[in-house]
């Protein structure tokens, strides 16, 4: 029985069918695309051509054309990449060659026959593609053609030349190289045997490697393998295929100085002719070395040298005789010590005249060790310098001494001598964590020898400031070191000093009052740390010690007095509940100008740093208001001593807002709002602005606003604005104020707030020309009469065309008080005023 998948089988079916498929050769293309939807890769046409033509050959690709024309330009360039002259006869015969990949398949494949039959037809694309192809897969061979066909700037480029280093093909790579052309420069040249090196190492193809720092070598381009071999780390054996003075001299101008002993360590190791130091070479490449670190100040460099390598001082006598005065003295205007300190030995300078004061002490002080220094100023013998000048720098005998002599002559000049070099010495030795051994002995030696008193302070001052344990027990800590202290060391300092002073052996009368004068010293200073350490630790305050201390922290900007406050040992007097008031009358005060400030849209919208630094902190506030509210209601009778009238009245003015226990009481002992038994509101802003504004008006206010504060404007803001409106109002106020503070030379930052908040108040004041001319006027008056220059000029820079009379006035005020200096100034700016005007 026939099977089912014979031809003839199928010929049979298909007579029962209709004419159009009586041609059944053509019966497959029926079904199939002339185009395909995407190209076939190569791999894919390999597996499936391979084993077709193996089977069929030749004889049925004209079918195959005929039935799929799409694989025409498969089939062709598959020939190509396989060497395929006679497949490439027939499909030339079916139709021409259409693909454009020919050439290059066929260099891919190393197929120079194919190559000249292609260009025997004049077949001629893709010249670069093909030579970067061919020297991607290592085929000389077709490059040789390539260069006996066509000329070099047909087909060389420098891609091909990577391709041939990235694929590891040194044959192709060296042909290349060999075969470089002219139009392609040197500096392309150098870039591109970088690149390849940089590509080999990556590849770890060593023998590519040396082929390539040889052939670098030849061209000059050396400086490249060393920046190679310096960036990838390695192999740094192929430097020994190098020329030692060339090698060393370009790491010397490549290599960072960080690295750079480092780097000739491992140069060193790889030369033969660098291991002994008898070698021409070697003293050669040290003098190289040499040179280099003098020209450059490279003072490490010249410690090597001298230490580790053991150069001959004969040699660097040699080098130096020439450039060793130039270079000493450019190490001075440097004020490079380490190499100031190498040169000295070698260089007679002739004469030994003074340096700067401060590059002496560093001289001292950072160039030369501490301890041998140390035992030159205990013992005065030089031994112990002259060890180290040999051991730090290599110097002989002859160098030792000079330089030691100049250390000597260096420490006479110091403004104190021996002894002040003994002070700064401890100074040093006390600000490092591992603390000489030779320290204790110093220190005792110094104590002895010194006479200044403020230097003494000065130098234990400095040296208990890192409170390590071996200066604490050293130094015998005094009541004076311990009140330092309290204002400038952390708190950790602080009390290992107390621990370690002699207060816990007074008698308890000096003891307190030391205890005291501490208390006081950080209140002054704001120290919150160390107040809640020493209250009521070490003490706990009665009344007649509170009440000064709540004063002073109140001109000081100390915003903690319940720390102090409730550690009293005494029912509160008089004295304390009135400082309590001032509190909350700054605190309250601020708290109002704060919301009506940020409140105001229209007069701060200019400046939104100004609003930032007036609306911020209002929580901090509130909150701090409500301690002093909460520790004042059970001093209800001391409080109406200290203020005329109900003191719920004023403490409701604090609050953000209504709160029902105090209008509760308020209501209940239907107190009167007395304006009159209220200190006036002038006289309390201008407290606030004078003693306590630098702190509560600080930098780092944010412009946020707690919820539910625009409710407390209903009342209790109505009694603030009518004190306000009273007295002037917030623009005359500030303005009072800002004529009464007293200034230095030059305006401080709480008075340029101050004026910046009044003249942004200023802007919508309906009387506002009148009261700029008066404010400024009483100003620049006050400033002519004290002879502020720099206030005067602050003053005039911000006046405009409105304040012309006061000007004139001032001028006139200027000449009277024979301020000649600042009656120029004013008559400029009137000239500059006029002219803007006019």
């Amino acid at each position: 029985m026939p099977r089912l998948t014979t031809p003839e089988v199928f010929r049979f079916i298909c007579q029962f069918q209709s004419s159009r498929l009586t041609n059944y050769d053509a019966l497959m293309t029926r079904r199939l695309p002339r185009s395909l939807a995407k190209p076939v890769d190569q791999r894919r046409a390999n597996r499936q051509l391979t084993p077709w033509l193996t089977h069929f050959g030749l004889v049925r690709l004209q079918l195959l054309a005929s039935a799929v024309p799409a694989l025409v330009p498969v089939v062709t360039e598959y020939a190509s990449l396989h060497g395929r002259l006679d497949i490439l006869d027939v499909m030339r015969e079916i139709e021409p060659f259409t693909s454009t990949e020919l050439y290059t398949l066929a260099a891919q494949g190393g197929h120079v026959h194919v190559l000249r039959y292609l260009d025997d037809l004049g077949y001629k694309y893709n010249l670069m593609d093909a030579a970067k192809r061919s020297a991607t897969h290592g085929h000389v061979s077709v490059l040789q053609f390539f260069h006996q066909t066509y000329p070099l700037n047909r087909w060389m480029n420098v891609h091909a030349v990577e391709s041939a280093a990235a694929a590891g093909h040194l044959n192709a790579m060296a042909w290349l190289f060999n075969m470089w052309p002219p139009f392609l420069d040197q500096e392309m040249l150098y870039k591109t045997q970088e690149k390849c090196l940089t590509m080999v190492i990556k590849r770890s193809s060593i023998m590519m490697a040396l082929w390539l720092v040889h052939h670098m070598q030849d061209t000059g381009n050396i400086r490249a393998v060393v920046q190679v071999l310096l960036a990838r780390k390695g192999p740094y054996g192929l430097f020994r295929e190098l020329n030692e003075l060339a090698a060393v001299s370009e790491v010397l101008a490549a290599c960072p100085s960080s690295e750079l002993i480092e780097t000739l360590e491992v140069i060193f190791g790889h030369f033969s002719t660098l291991q002994h130091q008898d070698t021409v070479e070697c003293r050669v490449v040290y003098n190289l070395c040499l040179v280099h670190a003098v020209t450059h100040g490279l003072g490490d460099l010249l410690c090597w040298l001298g230490v580790t390598r053991s150069m001959y001082p004969l040699d660097i006598h040699d080098v130096l005789h020439r450039q060793g005065e130039i270079a000493f003295q450019e190490a001075i205007q440097s004020e490079n010590v380490q190499v100031v300190l190498f040169l000295k030995g070698y260089v007679d300078t002739g004469s030994n005249g003074p340096l700067n004061p401060a590059f002496e002490r560093k001289i001292l002080l950072d160039g030369v060790a501490w301890t041998p220094l140390a035992k030159y100023l205990l013992e005065d013998t030089t031994s112990h310098l002259t060890s180290w000048c040999k051991t730090a720098f290599g110097h002989g005998e002859k160098e030792s001494q000079r330089v030691v002599e100049w250390i000597e002559l260096l420490v006479a000049r110091q403004d104190g001598g021996r002894v002040a070099v003994m002070g700064q010495l401890l100074v040093r030795m006390a600000q490092v964590d591992d603390v000489q051994p030779i320290f204790p002995q110093l220190y005792r030696t110094w104590e002895v020898l010194v006479q200044n008193t403020q230097e003494k302070q000065r130098v234990h001052q400095v040296c208990l400031k890192h409170g390590h344990a071996s200066v604490v027990t050293c130094i015998s800590i005094t009541k004076a070191l311990v009140v330092h202290a309290v204002t400038y060391f952390e708190l950790a300092v602080l009390q290992q000093l107390y621990a370690s002073s002699t207060a816990c052996e007074m008698d308890p009368d000096k003891q307190e009052d030391f205890h005291v004068e501490m208390l006081t010293t950080a209140v002054a200073a704001c120290r919150s740390d160390a107040i809640e350490w020493m209250v009521p630790t070490l003490i706990r305050p009665s009344n007649h010690v509170l009440a000064p201390l709540l004063q002073l922290g109140l001109s000081s900007g100390f915003d903690r007095p319940e720390l102090l406050w409730t550690a009293t040992s005494d029912d509160n007097s008089i004295q304390v509940v009135a400082s309590l008031v001032q509190y909350c009358l700054v605190e309250s005060i601020q708290l109002r100008f704060d919301m009506a400030c940020c409140l105001n849209e229209e007069e701060l919208k200019r400046d939104p740093s100004l609003r930032g630094r007036l609306g911020g902190k209002v929580h901090t506030r509130i909150k701090k208001l409500h301690v002093l509210i909460n520790l004042a209601s059970a001093k209800q009778d001391l409080f109406e001593q200290c203020i005329g009238g109900d003191p719920f009245v004023l403490l409701q003015l604090s609050m953000p807002a209504p709160n029902d226990e105090l209008e509760r009481a308020t209501r209940t002992r239907q107190a009167a709002q007395d304006d009159e038994s209220i200190p006036s509101m002038s006289t309390c802003i201008f407290l606030l602005l004078t003693r306590a504004a630098s702190h509560w008006l600080d930098k780092q206010l944010h412009s946020t606003l707690p919820t539910g504060v625009e409710s407390s404007l209903d009342d209790s803001m109505t009694w603030f604005d009518r004190l306000l409106g009273r007295d002037g109002g917030p623009v005359i106020l500030l303005g009072r104020c800002l004529v009464q503070r007293r200034q230095s030379c030059k305006p401080r930052m709480g008075f340029r707030k101050h004026y910046a908040l009044w003249r942004e108040l200023l802007r919508t004041y309906i009387d506002r020309v009148l009261q700029n001319q008066q404010v400024h006027g009483a100003m620049l008056f006050q400033a002519i009469l004290t002879g502020r220059v720099r206030m005067v000029k602050w003053l005039i820079n911000r006046f405009d065309d409105q304040l012309v009379e006061v000007m004139e006035d001032a001028i006139v005020t200027a000449v009277s008080c024979e301020q000649e200096s600042i009656a120029r100034l004013l008559r400029r700016k009137l000239h500059h005023l006029h002219f803007n005007t006019s």
